[in-house]
């Protein structure tokens, strides 16, 4: 073997270790992101779960709320408190770029108009309200119409988290 020879096996043998090495990155930065996006759905799915229950809750309270109130019952001590709708796994998927793979833009705001619905505070508006009736500067009417408001917002955010939770568990735009 000529020193020509030597020299042209080791330059092939390096660059076919230099493609290799860049496939075999290629493929296992495509797994790994491919399992950090399922696990990802997977738990977003959960996190759904875990706000549609939420949300039967305060609507269960709101309900109770709306018949003491009906009932002229002054003993309403109920506290509406939002602060524990979660929104961690949507903000992950929605930072890793997911969200605009799965979901059309009218989709997209209505999560943002959830959000912002379901801010830790906003619960205050309807905590004020029944204070006011409990302290008679608001009639019975208004405080229901209040509370029957808030119940029929959050029933309509449940069916479109389960819309969109089944737009992200399929594997395509619809």
């Amino acid at each position: 073997m000529t020193i020509w020879q030597n020299i042209f096996s080791t330059f092939i043998g390096v660059l076919a270790g230099f493609l290799f090495s860049i496939a075999l990155f290629y493929f296992t930065t495509t797994q790994r992101r491919y399992k950090s996006a399922r696990t990802l759905a997977k738990n977003l799915n959960k996190e759904f779960e875990y706000n549609i229950n939420f949300l039967k809750n305060i609507i269960s309270d709101l309900n109770k709320s709306i018949e003491k109130i009906a009932s002229d019952d002054d003993e309403l001590h109920m506290f509406f408190d939002y602060k524990y709708y979660q929104r961690l796994f949507l903000q992950a998927y929605f930072q890793q770029g997911y969200l605009y793979d799965k979901l059309d833009p009218e989709d997209i705001i209505l999560l943002d108009t959830i959000l912002s619905h379901m801010a830790p505070l906003a619960g205050n508006w309807i905590n004020e309200h029944i204070q006011m009736w409990e302290k008679k500067q608001i009639t019975k009417q208004r405080v229901t119409q209040v509370l029957s408001f808030e119940r029929d917002t959050l029933e309509g955010f449940i069916k479109n988290i389960q819309t969109i939770k089944r737009k992200i568990s399929g594997s395509s735009k619809t």
